[in-house]
């Protein structure tokens, strides 16, 4: 297996398994990850965790202009027991540290009770949604903001 396909199984065996957030579940994503790690390299890192050979966790991070962003972690549960995320963590945290300059790093995200042992700080994240202007596009943008409105209206 390649490495893209060695993550994508890494996220099958993960807790979010089945769930339809784990990549294997998700071609879409699957292909999302693999254009963008092939068209822009250097924008990109993933960090992975061996363990006796096998692959035990991974963090893929969006890199910017002396900016690290977690945007997807997944290990392995046979590993669960010793955080195999933490250490990834703490491996790109002191590489950070190593390099020259100041560097950010940003968990991404949201506030989970995992990434809230790292920091006291949250940084309010925004989204931007998207389309071409195909009749696909104007479709697809059109079903994301009835569902929107739908979420919105269960909340109240």
């Amino acid at each position: 297996l390649g490495l893209f396909d060695t993550l994508v199984e890494i996220s099958r065996r993960s807790w979010k398994g089945g769930s339809s957030s784990d990549l294997a579940s998700r071609p879409e994503l699957q292909d999302l990850y693999r254009d963008f790690s092939r068209e822009a390299p250097g924008q990109w890192e993933a960090w992975v965790l061996e363990v006796n050979g096998k692959v035990a966790a991974f963090d893929y991070y969006l890199r910017g202009s002396r900016a690290l962003s977690l945007i997807r972690t997944d290990f392995d549960p046979e590993w669960e027991f010793f955080s195999p995320g933490n250490h990834l963590r703490v491996a790109a945290l002191q590489d950070l540290f190593a390099r020259e300059g100041t560097w950010e790093y940003d968990t991404g995200g949201q506030a989970y009770p995992y990434k809230m042992r790292w920091t006291s700080h949250v940084r309010e994240h925004r989204h931007a949604v998207t389309a071409g202007r195909t009749l696909r596009g104007r479709l697809l943008l059109g079903l994301w903001r009835v569902q929107g409105a739908v979420a919105r209206d269960d909340d109240d």
